[in-house]
């Protein structure tokens, strides 16, 4: 049995599979921010 790199760790790092990551806060922000200003409703009278 050999060490996290070798046979036993498995072939994770030689696979052709994607790395997507995601940074939740700034999706947030910029969503928020990108909201129409118009949004809310007008003033009661």
């Amino acid at each position: 049995m050999e060490g996290p790199g070798g046979p036993a760790g498995g072939d994770r790092a030689s696979g052709s599979g994607a790395l997507y990551l995601l940074d939740g806060n700034s999706l947030v922000f910029r969503a928020f921010f990108a909201l129409p200003t118009d949004l809310a409703t007008p003033p009661a009278r």
